[in-house]
């Protein structure tokens, strides 16, 4: 500092007295060149740190404006999907489209004024700003609208799909969804599944292609490959494809003993269907229109149904209705030391089907970004599946509570799949028999210690038809339509392709042939709305690595599978704290704060399954079947005569049971 100040002092006199000119004439200027140039890079440096700390201050400035316009633009935003999605009409489907050509002229703007904060040094400055800047919004806003115009009409085509029997609308859910589960009628379970693709994906084909050619666009523009390569690294700051398809190849092994076991008890039920010891399974026999999770069907291939445990219909038989299910799963957070519900959250969320309008009934929660408004819409039944999902939908409420005081650009999951993977990490408590019996839901009668063994079976086959069987389809989503995306696939196959891509990872064949006029992945909502798939295959894997972890907090001691942190706090206070984070730090980091670890890890879901899978195996090898499938082999039944008698029965159930009728 001394030796900096004198070489201003000493360049300051000679500057002032003209000496540097003299100097410079006869030659002798050595000492002052050297103190000459020490004090232009002390300038230079000094300049450089002033610029520094003032674009960290002018951007912390932009940042805080930037966080006001974005909340009210969500909110806005959130509000107009809702009215939406709950009174579905050509007015509100353009308020929507109108709400979002705004916002991405708007976002458009703010990128481009994020992009002049170069020599930003603060780490948490430049995580918001790289995420601000991470989009794929084309630069035109008339393809802006185009996108949002079509993306409009898929999602219509799909929420007001129909499928007409005799003057009778049938609507997916809960009719047609009734028939799958319900209908052990070959014949019938065709035409429910054939119909809804006749009247979804059939029809969004053309849009389909055009809304992709869009996408790219804009996603191009923004210097990604496509929007496949997008999705893989915006929300995940990494390339994910390689390391999805490694955490697959660890899990296959028990998919593939679980199609074995699962293809010879649909064999023996249904011997009509051309089922082999060695094809795949056809699609519409699973209880569930997409073939993604089995557990429908337990009743076909329960291992020892004469111990089970439970019952199905014991929810109305005990009197619990949507709201006192809603209730029920709310006790279970605030057990642990979560929030309770907002008053907005019971006076506005929509948990049955209004009558009177259209609306999506596909659940979901919202955030509505003022820290008091949340809400859950779903056409809930009273069934353990929907209780199931209103503790998944609640673990999206409590992530939105938990991160509400970060900025707009931290409100978000570590990475979409975490979001994803509360709710069902609490579920994973509350399924077990153990809580079923403290709810007072569980079987009351008391067992052998042989019966409790097959008991265990019994559980782990009905959590791994909904677990374990879904992993596939978790996955073959999104990486058929990152294939669209980089043009692997395209219009002319689509789906061929789609189903080579679910004969090849899932083991699922088409029960009669299909064609290039049919568009079957649009019969998926996630792909008629445009919602990336991939963070429900991490879901399933990160709820069991957090399970794990809660366990061990709450100090439990037994097989994972009966764990039940009912009531700890201390596991609550550490979902809590990852919670809390939001996307204010990389992934890892919040993965390491509730398990200790920075990657993904499937240790702890093979653990939970590991007694289960050692029974399958043997009784594969019992009944003599061969794990996997010929991708060759079709299984069509040899003629389809969808019985009368049967269809009109299974449609008047499934209308009376939903007081339709």
């Amino acid at each position: 500092m001394k030796r900096t100040l004198l070489i201003i002092v000493t360049i300051s006199m000679v500057m002032s007295t003209g000496i540097l000119a003299n100097v410079a004439e006869n030659d002798d200027n050595d000492l002052l060149e050297s103190l000459l140039e020490e004090y232009l890079q002390f300038e230079k440096h000094s300049s450089l740190e002033n610029t520094v700390n003032d674009d960290d201050q002018s951007s912390r400035e932009w940042l805080k404006m930037y966080d006001s316009e974005s909340t009210d633009f969500t909110h806005r935003m959130s509000l107009l999907e809702w009215q939406y999605e709950t009174d579905i009409t050509p007015e509100h489907a353009q308020a929507l489209i109108d709400i979002n050509v705004e916002y991405s002229e708007w976002i458009l703007k703010k990128v481009k004024e994020a992009e002049e904060y170069t020599n930003v040094k603060a780490n948490d400055l430049q995580r918001q700003l790289k995420l601000i800047k991470t989009r794929a919004t084309p630069k035109d806003p008339g393809v802006t609208k185009q996108m949002a115009e079509l993306e409009t009409k898929l999602s219509n085509i799909y929420a007001e799909g129909k499928v007409e029997h005799n003057g009778t609308l049938l609507r997916l859910e809960p009719e047609l969804q009734d028939i799958l589960s319900k209908s052990r009628d070959y014949d019938t379970l065709l035409w429910a599944w054939k119909g809804w693709r006749d009247i979804s994906g059939k029809l969004m084909r053309k849009s389909y292609t055009d809304f992709v050619k869009l996408q790219n666009i804009g996603a191009r523009e923004n210097g990604f490959k496509d929007y496949g390569d997008f999705r893989r690294r915006g929300p995940y700051e990494m390339d994910i494809a390689d390391m999805v398809d490694e955490l697959f190849l660890q899990i296959k092994p028990m998919y593939l003993q679980l199609h074995a076991y699962v293809r010879r008890r649909l064999r023996e039920n249904y011997p009509m269907a051309g089922i082999t010891k060695t094809s795949p399974i056809p699609a519409h026999l699973f209880g569930n229109m997409w073939a993604q999770q089995w557990d429908q069907i337990l009743d076909l291939v329960t291992p020892y149904p004469y111990v089970s445990t439970d019952e199905p219909n014991i929810l109305k038989r005990k009197g619990f209705t949507p709201l006192k299910m809603m209730r029920t799963a709310e006790e279970f957070f605030t057990s642990i030391g979560l929030d309770r519900m907002t008053r907005s959250f019971w006076e506005k969320s929509m948990l049955t089907r209004p009558k009177g309008r259209e609306v999506a009934c596909h659940a979901s929660a919202s955030d509505f970004s003022d820290g008091e408004d949340f809400r859950i819409k779903m056409c809930a039944e009273v069934t353990k599946g929907e209780l199931q999902t209103m503790h998944h939908e609640m673990g999206h409420i409590e992530y939105y509570m938990q991160y509400a005081h970060q900025p707009n650009v931290y409100r978000g999951g570590a990475n979409p799949g975490f979001h994803e993977a509360v709710g069902d990490t609490i579920a994973l408590s509350v399924m077990t028999p153990g809580h079923m019996e403290k709810i007072g839901l569980a079987n009351e009668e008391e067992s052998s210690s042989e019966d409790t063994d097959k008991q265990m079976i019994n559980f782990l086959l009905s959590m791994a038809l909904s677990k374990i069987a879904f992993l596939p389809f978790g996955l073959l989503i999104d990486k058929y339509r990152w294939d669209i995306y980089s043009g692997k696939v395209d219009e002319t196959n689509y789906n061929a392709k789609w189903w080579e891509y679910r004969i090849k990872h899932q083991g699922v064949s088409p029960p009669i042939p299909r064609s290039e006029n049919d568009f079957d992945p649009g019969a998926k909502n996630h792909v008629a709305t445009n919602v990336p798939y991939i963070r429900y295959f991490f879901s399933f894997i990160l709820q069991f690595m957090f399970h794990e972890s809660l366990c061990d907090k709450a100090g439990y001691e037994g097989p994972l599978y009966y764990c039940d942190i009912f009531q700890s706090k201390t596991a609550g206070e550490s979902l809590k704290n990852m919670l809390s984070m939001g996307a204010s730090k990389p992934w890892p980091d919040a993965l390491e704060a509730i398990s200790g670890k920075r990657f993904v890890d499937t240790s702890s879901i093979i653990k939970y399954f590991e007694p289960l899978m050692k029974w399958l195996k043997e009784d594969n090898e019992k009944h003599g079947e061969t794990p996997g499938w010929d991708p060759n082999e079709e299984t069509y039944k040899s003629e389809n005569d969808i019985s009368k008698q049967a269809l009109v029965r299974e449609i008047l159930e499934a209308l009376k049971e939903n007081d339709q009728y």
